[in-house]
């Protein structure tokens, strides 16, 4: 189940550092008349009114749920790796790698408030976003890192000792 999850979260996290954040992309393209739409369909509790609309707001909801089960996944796989003493410093490196990036993106969520989700995603400063796209890449090396030793194709923890 290790090599499974560290390889999925391997491809995810590449895509992510190479093409961007699908959520943050598919709301980039989005025109601000339709992400105004959709943010009150979902403020509202409202059927969308297009099929543009529906599209969006389907698409919308797939890529929360994708970050969501990737972020979930990714706590998860750390925190049985820190419970199984396997790869400990890995793991407390992308625990605190991921625990600060949450933590300004808090900071930047609670300082634009007065938006709208949305709205919000699409502002983000340039800086979090190559900051998330090099996080993307950390994870990706970890989960390489992880894969490979999971599958006694590198022996990580021996290879750092010597």
């Amino acid at each position: 189940m290790v090599s499974l999850i560290s390889w999925v979260l391997l491809v995810y996290s590449v895509r992510v550092a190479g093409w961007g954040n699908p959520l943050y992309v598919c709301l980039c393209q989005a025109s601000e008349a339709e992400r105004f739409r959709v943010q009150q369909v979902a403020s509202e509790g409202r059927l969308p009114a297009s099929p543009g609309e529906q599209r969006l707001v389907q698409s919308f909801s797939r890529l929360v749920m994708l970050e969501l089960v990737a972020f979930v996944a990714e706590i998860g796989l750390l925190v049985w790796l820190l419970g199984s003493d396997r790869l400990r410093w890995l793991a407390i490196a992308l625990l605190a790698k991921n625990l600060i990036l949450a933590g300004l993106s808090w900071r930047h969520a609670r300082q634009s408030r007065d938006t709208g989700v949305m709205d919000n995603l699409v502002r983000l400063p340039g800086w979090l976003v190559w900051l998330d796209r090099g996080s993307a890449l950390v994870s990706a090396a970890g989960c390489l890192v992880i894969f490979l030793d999971a599958n006694h194709l590198m022996k990580i923890d021996s290879f750092l000792t010597r």
